[in-house]
């Protein structure tokens, strides 16, 4: 099964900003691209529901759309985000992740999938080592991992470094916008601890905090200051 390379002139497939566009367009409410983005790479990442790609960028369809206004209605509703992710498979047809059945596996590639594996094992250990700082060390790991597999594979090396990079791309991102939820949660917390006790705190006798509330005060911060901060990361000016 693979999902890479279909024809998207077929059906109704969108990209992201176009996604946005519709998510807002049915809802009857504006939502920017940047937490559309977020909601699906978040899903990804929890290995619920997959995205299809063309040209490796990510394209959506009908089935992302009932997916996407589901999460904005509930997010409407001031409900957070990890339960509303946690019922979507239960809600609805959701999109298995690709493995591509066809590829006849040589020696050499199962040697490929080794080193794709040390290059994302050893690309975390790096982001944790250094606490802040994600992309230093991965150019000179990348470039390692790829000169090692043009030594191995002498007639495959393209298709195989095509792979690699592919999802180096995908982990960069993925390291990316949890840097970006660690910053705003951090600034969340920090907002919410200025606050009186009386607003964070339940009880007379028993004083004991509202977990539920700082929750949901936390969701709402970072919903609200996530297109800032991710546009200072990535550098984008307005």
């Amino acid at each position: 099964m693979t999902y890479e390379g279909f024809d998207e002139t077929e059906g109704s497939y969108w990209r992201i900003t176009d996604f946005a566009s519709k998510v807002s367009e049915v809802c009857g409410d504006e939502i920017h691209y940047v937490s559309v983005d977020r909601w699906f790479v978040t899903l990804e990442k929890q290995g619920i529901h997959y995205v299809l790609r063309s040209q490796g960028k990510r394209l959506y369809d009908e089935r992302d759309l009932e997916i996407a206004v589901y999460i904005k209605q509930g997010r409407d509703r001031k409900l957070p985000l990890q339960p509303l992710f946690e019922q979507i498979p239960l809600k609805f047809d959701v999109r298995p992740f690709p493995h591509d059945d066809n590829d006849k596996e040589s020696n050499e590639l199962v040697d490929v999938n080794e080193l794709q594996k040390e290059v994302i094992a050893n690309t975390i250990a790096a982001v944790q080592k250094e606490n802040g700082n994600l992309y230093r060390d991965m150019s000179s790991l990348i470039d390692e991992k790829l000169d090692r597999l043009t030594t191995l594979l002498p007639g495959e090396e393209q298709k195989a470094t095509n792979k690699i990079e592919e999802r180096q791309n995908r982990l960069n991102e993925t390291l990316a916008l949890k840097k970006i939820e660690q910053k705003l949660r951090k600034k969340a917390l920090g907002e919410w601890l200025k606050k009186p006790e009386g607003e964070r705190f339940t009880g007379v006798l028993f004083k004991k905090e509202d977990i539920s509330k700082r929750d949901h005060f936390i969701e709402s911060y970072m919903e609200e200051h996530y297109e800032e901060e991710y546009k200072r990361e990535f550098g984008i000016e307005e």
